[in-house]
């Protein structure tokens, strides 16, 4: 029995110990409780000394396409008090959580992360959503998204996961390549050679001119004004999708704006019959370089209600993007395609 004792006794005297990870070694992105310093680009720890100020509620996945996913949120808090926002997204809930083998959005991907309040709505909307893109298509995201405060407290979402759709069989051409029917708004939108996306040999182009709030074919002197681009009178017919085939269509199309300032608070609408169908707010990045956006069908409303199969009985007439830019941004679009 005394011996027993004694080699307890050794044993506990020998037991192993861990020491805590060292994340100050670790570079960006960082686990929760920990802010990536931008200058080194090496993990933070969060400053101490009360709660974060902002905080973020119902984190969840809204949408997918087969390359994106929509998340959406509820922030908690005063926009006096924000710095930026974060966003999280890999292949699994442990990755995300360690931050290992993950995709990081700031405001440099999304200019609205940089955001608590939309700029230039008329009153104060805060945002609500942001878009992962470049995803793999019929694969299961997880993310979640980090606030950090004026303080440099960061507080953390929940984990959210959604599938993103099933690679498309079929597609449906507005605009590539060949002049599409009908009519351009503003009347001056050019179709051109110059900067192309992707594959594609032509693209429609228009620089904005601030004819008072709108932007038209002529210059006022105002210096911002609201830009609607549009293809109109198109004739655009989707009547064969099946209410089933109905849930995997979205529209894809590619944009890009030369501009100093992004649009935070946008829209992207179609028409059918009239009836004007939208998804707004929606952000664009304004760093002259072709993003590709996918929406779904059924993401487009018209006063709560999405577009279904007996609305698309009618031929979509009109497509539009619009958002407020500075006289003399330069907006192209290119590559326009219903596709499920």
């Amino acid at each position: 029995m005394r011996y027993w004792w004694i080699l307890s006794s050794i044993g506990l005297g020998l037991g192993c110990s861990v020491d805590a990870p060292d994340y100050a070694a670790k570079g960006c992105p960082c686990i929760a409780g920990w802010r990536c310093d931008d200058l080194t680009q090496t993990c933070v720890q969060q400053a101490s000394g009360g709660n974060a100020l902002i905080s973020i509620g119902d984190f969840r996945g809204a949408w997918s396409t087969p390359n994106q996913i929509r998340w959406t949120w509820e922030p908690q808090g005063n926009a006096a008090d924000f710095s930026e926002y974060e966003l999280i997204v890999g292949t699994s809930e442990a990755g995300v959580l360690a931050r290992e083998g993950v995709r990081q959005f700031t405001s440099a991907e999304n200019p609205e992360l940089g955001r608590f309040l939309l700029p230039r709505t008329g009153g104060e909307e805060p945002l609500r959503a942001t878009t992962s893109d470049q995803l793999d298509p019929d694969t299961l995201y997880y993310a979640q998204l980090v606030v950090t405060d004026t303080r440099l407290n960061t507080s953390t979402s929940s984990v959210a996961a959604l599938r993103t759709g099933l690679a498309p069989q079929s597609s449906v051409e507005l605009y590539d390549d060949s002049t599409p029917s009908g009519y351009f708004q503003p009347a001056c939108i050019q179709e051109s050679q110059s900067f192309p996306y992707g594959n594609s040999t032509e693209h429609l182009e228009y620089v904005v001119q601030c004819e008072g709030v709108e932007a038209m074919c002529s210059s006022g002197g105002a210096s911002q004004c609201w830009l609607q681009m549009k293809l109109a009178d198109q004739g655009f017919d989707l009547s064969g999708l099946s209410a089933g085939n109905l849930q995997s269509a979205y529209l894809e199309f590619a944009v890009a704006i030369e501009s100093a300032v992004d649009i935070y608070w946008g829209a992207v609408d179609v028409s059918v019959g009239g009836r004007a169908f939208g998804l707004e707010p929606y952000s664009f990045r304004a760093d002259g370089a072709y993003r590709l956006y996918q929406v779904p069908l059924t993401a487009f409303t018209d006063q709560g209600n999405p577009l279904d199969t007996a609305t698309l009985a009618t031929p979509i007439d009109q497509f539009f993007i619009g958002g407020s830019l500075p006289e003399g941004a330069k907006v192209y679009l290119d590559s326009i395609y219903a596709r499920w």
